[in-house]
């Protein structure tokens, strides 16, 4: 179903009779975004924010090519994500616990910038209650650093409200990667 010219968002009845809503994408440097409706958004926002207690906002910066001059894809980046947060489980819990499920809670998008040059990831991250903060925040570095895709640029600050959330959901719904949004376990 195509969007209307003006972009805003349609409702049709499919062969049931039901009414369903399609939500217009909006192209902007070759991506698509899905452009939600502010009831949407909203309720988005509130389920990131409530998913877990977050401690930690943290954004990476990631490598534009690597040495053989492959370019930072969408795949990659979600793959250094999944590889970053299967790492500091296995830190913050031990290896056979993360087997088991424990694991930090996580939330995780990704942009490209404005421009479309500057790859990085955000993280909304829910610190372990048996380590201190000083020690997750050292982890995270320590992680980070060992990652070859991440670049220089890391910042970790402290998740104050759901300022932070309404920023990963800012980056588009689709740059929110689904399958690492968890929240923590044991809770």
């Amino acid at each position: 179903m195509a969007a209307d010219k003006r972009g805003g968002t349609r409702v049709d009845e499919n062969r049931d009779g039901g009414r369903f809503v399609a939500l217009p994408a909006v192209v902007l440097g070759g991506m698509a975004y899905l452009r939600l409706s502010h009831a949407a958004r909203s309720l988005l926002i509130e389920w990131l924010h409530s998913l877990a207690a977050w401690t930690h906002a943290v954004t990476f910066t990631l490598k534009h090519h690597d040495e053989r001059g492959v370019q930072a894809t969408q795949k990659i980046m979600k793959d250094t994500a999944r590889h970053f947060l299967v790492v500091l489980n296995a830190a913050c819990f031990g290896a056979s616990n993360a087997r088991r499920g424990y694991r930090v809670g996580s939330a995780v998008s990704f942009g490209w910038g404005v421009y479309g040059d500057h790859p990085h990831l955000h993280f909304s991250l829910a610190a372990p209650a048996h380590l201190e903060d000083q020690k997750f925040v050292s982890l995270i570095k320590s992680i980070a650093s060992r990652i070859f895709w991440i670049d220089q640029q890391k910042k970790i600050k402290p998740y104050r409200d759901q300022g932070w959330s309404e920023y990963l959901v800012d980056h588009g719904m689709d740059n929110v990667i689904l399958d690492l949004v968890r929240p923590s376990m044991p809770a």
